[in-house]
């Protein structure tokens, strides 16, 4: 504030640099020169590969040392699941902070660090993180809801149920976190399963797909935000695989990774990928077009008219 310093002389300074100045730097160059040293079309090397998708093993991250090294604040959205109560138990045995938020039909508070919510409720997410933001910064957020014991027939009588507590509440806990805005870096851990299809008996389940839309988009808008899925085997075979698998996700979350989806399968970290199929006449399909012949092609306006050009 000048006025604060009416002893001292002031005059502007000129800054060529300075951000809000508007001066055009105009770049001279030859257009059609530029584009003329381009190789001709006709001498240009054409690579022709047909890609799958696949998963693709890699190294899975160590120990979470940090549970030793300091103290954190994680929100653990719980559901009718078993996990979140052994994932909750383990941060606890570690010293660390726990807040828990198990559905209910109305936002309230259960006692100390346990909540209830409707996440799909009008303003009781917004609630919750006014309340806890109020007095302490969260580092992880953890949400559970989306395992089932199994994949659900896609019924209209049990879509907003299934769409509730995967898609639309991940969503619109996305959507309250921007909206209280913290300016600390946060992790956002959606744990689920019959996501990926990592071998060819892995049951799926379709409306969970939608789950990919939130956990890609989020980083991308709220930068400060980390977001990622972790596809595991629930429910577990056996005490082990239970076991390797909740030392998997804590030690996922503390791993520094822009991969969205992690799946973990007989103890080993999986994630998605894409591969070249080599050409070979075994892997063919041995569909073949023949020229005299008439095909009935349906679909899309936009694709028809590019098959027909």
């Amino acid at each position: 504030d000048l006025h604060s310093f009416p002893t001292r002389r002031s005059s502007d300074l000129s800054l060529p640099a300075y951000a809000f100045e508007r001066t055009a730097f105009p770049a001279t160059f030859n257009l059609d020169a530029l584009l003329n040293s381009r190789a001709p079309i006709a001498d240009r090397k054409a690579e022709t590969a047909v890609y799958t998708s696949c998963f693709r093993q890699t190294p899975a991250p160590g120990d979470a040392v940090e549970l030793k090294e300091k103290k954190f604040n994680f929100l653990v959205f719980t559901g009718n699941e078993s996990f979140s109560t052994d994932l909750i138990g383990h941060l606890t045995d570690a010293g660390q902070r726990v807040i828990t938020v198990s559905p209910g039909h109305h936002f309230g508070k259960l006692g100390p660090d346990r909540f209830q919510a409707d996440a799909i409720a009008p303003g009781d997410l917004d609630t919750l993180f006014s309340t806890l933001l109020a007095e302490t910064a969260i580092d992880q957020i953890i949400y559970c809801p989306s395992l089932y014991p199994a994949p659900a027939d896609t019924v209209y009588e049990t879509l907003n149920d299934r769409l509730g507590d995967g898609y639309l509440s991940v969503a619109l806990l996305a959507g309250a976190i921007g909206r209280h805005q913290p300016i600390h870096p946060l992790n956002l851990t959606v744990i689920g399963n019959h996501l990926a299809r990592v071998s060819a008996s892995d049951p799926v389940d379709p409306l969970k797909a939608m789950l990919n839309a939130p956990v890609k988009i989020i980083p991308s808008e709220m930068h400060n935000i980390r977001s990622r899925m972790i596809d595991i085997p629930y429910p577990f075979a056996d005490a082990g695989t239970a076991t390797s698998c909740l030392s998997g996700v804590v030690n996922e979350l503390f791993y520094d990774t822009d991969e969205p989806l992690i799946a973990f399968r007989h103890g080993q970290r999986y994630i998605p990928d894409i591969e070249p199929i080599s050409e070979n006449p075994k892997l063919g399909s041995g569909i073949r077009i023949d020229s005299n012949a008439a095909y009935l092609v349906t679909g899309e306006g936009h694709y028809l008219d590019t098959l027909r050009n």
